[in-house]
């Protein structure tokens, strides 16, 4: 029973046709309606369009890229050249409302039919595909009055570019030009305290020629101290090799020996005592002599311990000089370091004022250049002004036609199918409604 109610509900194609033909009267007669209204108001009610059209060129001015990459140079650049805009941005400052108004007040066209808001509605801007051309259209009524229009917003638009243009160059020239005299007076402060740095005595120069003299000198220090060094040492052995030979020589020669070995205190003795020689020659005798190596090495010893009291000295003395002026080159290099530090410092700044001098100068020029040369006035070229139509626009009589045609039939198929339904889902007397009762 259920798939025979479903059956029972769907609407075949076969139904959708047949409701179409007891509705061919109602659908010819709705459309036949719509055909005839919209042919009526397309050849008889509405007045005809024209179009007015201009045609703008752009031609943006190549600037060549920065050479340097700082940032200040950047903002400079652009500052300095004339500024760049797209295509997409010339074509919606087209309908600018300062443009507008001047075309109005150019045209004096009637402010209750061409408000700002009113003129921008009937003005159509389009870019002309790969290609730098910008298309004005004006669309109205009158074929003088919409080429006029579409001339005169051509017209002002270049006006209005060229002018914001100018302007800009000209706060960019102003910017400039005081930025140039306070880095010039910055320059010449800097390069004033520079100049006061250097005449300080004690400079970068000076200390580094001092630093170089008492290098100078401390090495030769250090070479006597280390060839005083070498001498003590050479001391210090000499000096115990003598005293081990000191050690080992007597300080007195004992020598032994007979009055025959010296005739003459032999006859000397044999006179002061009258004896005979034979017979003192058998007497023996010792004597007692300084020994002379022993007082060399003695005197040798004392040369030497005074040589090496002296070499202990100079050694002290080169000591403290070597320590003294050590200490003196470690005060004058930091003393170096710390001036050095200021003095490029001091240095670097006034590069840096004077590059940055230069750049203003030179974007400077540039800007003033771009100013001179005007260039907004060649930025956008009025190609091809607007010329009268001679044939109308529109409204496209059977377009719209057709489109009521299309129209009609959709709504009139829509009717039927509504009536339809309301026919079929109207309330229906239930089974055995109407029937009199059983006789009692």
């Amino acid at each position: 029973r259920k798939e025979c109610w479903r059956l029972e509900d769907e609407i075949n194609l076969r139904d959708l046709i047949e409701v179409l033909l007891r509705g061919k009267w109602l659908i010819a007669a709705v459309t036949l309606a719509a055909v005839a209204c919209a042919a009526v108001v397309s050849f008889f009610v509405l007045p005809p369009q024209y179009e007015g059209r201009a045609t703008l060129m752009v031609n943006q001015p190549k600037v060549a890229p920065p050479q340097q990459s700082s940032s200040l140079d950047v903002l400079l650049q652009a500052l300095s050249k004339y500024p760049e805009m797209t295509l997409e941005t010339y074509r919606a400052q087209v309908t600018n409302p300062y443009v507008l108004k001047r075309v109005i007040e150019e045209l004096q066209l009637d402010p209750q039919k061409y408000t700002i808001s009113g003129l921008k509605k009937a003005i159509r801007t389009e870019v002309v595909k790969d290609t730098s051309l910008i298309r004005i259209i004006v669309k109205g009524e009158d074929p003088a009055e919409v080429t006029r229009i579409a001339n005169s917003v051509a017209g002002r638009f270049l006006d209005f570019i060229s002018g914001k243009s100018q302007e800009q160059l000209g706060q960019s020239l102003v910017f400039l030009k005081e930025q140039m005299a306070a880095e010039e007076k910055a320059l010449a402060e800097a390069v004033a305290e520079y100049k006061k740095f250097l005449a300080q005595p004690g400079g970068v120069q000076e200390l580094k020629a001092e630093i170089e003299a008492r290098l100078t000198l401390l090495t030769e220090f250090k070479n006597q101290l280390t060839k005083n060094e070498v001498e003590i040492s050479k001391t210090k052995a000499a000096l115990q090799q003598v005293e081990s030979d000191l050690a080992q020589t007597p300080e007195k020669l004992v020598t032994k020996k007979s009055l025959a070995d010296d005739p003459y205190l032999l006859q000397v003795a044999g006179e002061v005592s009258g004896s005979s020689p034979g017979r003192l020659s058998q007497l023996r005798m010792e004597s007692e002599e300084i020994n002379a190596i022993y007082i060399a090495l003695g005197r040798t010893r004392a040369d030497l311990r005074a040589k090496l009291a002296d070499l202990t000295g100079q050694q002290k003395e080169l000591r403290v000089k070597v320590d003294e002026g050590q200490r003196q080159l470690e005060q004058l290099q930091a003393e170096l370091a710390e001036k050095q530090a200021m003095d490029d410092r001091l240095a670097q700044r006034v590069e840096n004022i004077r590059n940055n001098y230069k750049m203003l100068s030179t974007r400077y020029e540039e800007a003033r250049l771009s100013h001179s040369a005007k260039l907004g006035e060649a930025s956008v070229v009025f190609l091809a002004p607007a010329i009268e139509p001679e044939e109308p626009v529109g409204p496209r009589k059977m377009l719209n036609v057709a489109v009521a045609g299309v129209l009609g039939v959709m709504v009139s198929v829509f009717v039927v199918f509504f009536l339809e339904f309301w026919r079929r889902s109207e309330p229906q007397a239930p089974p055995g409604a109407g029937r009199e009762g059983p006789p009692l």
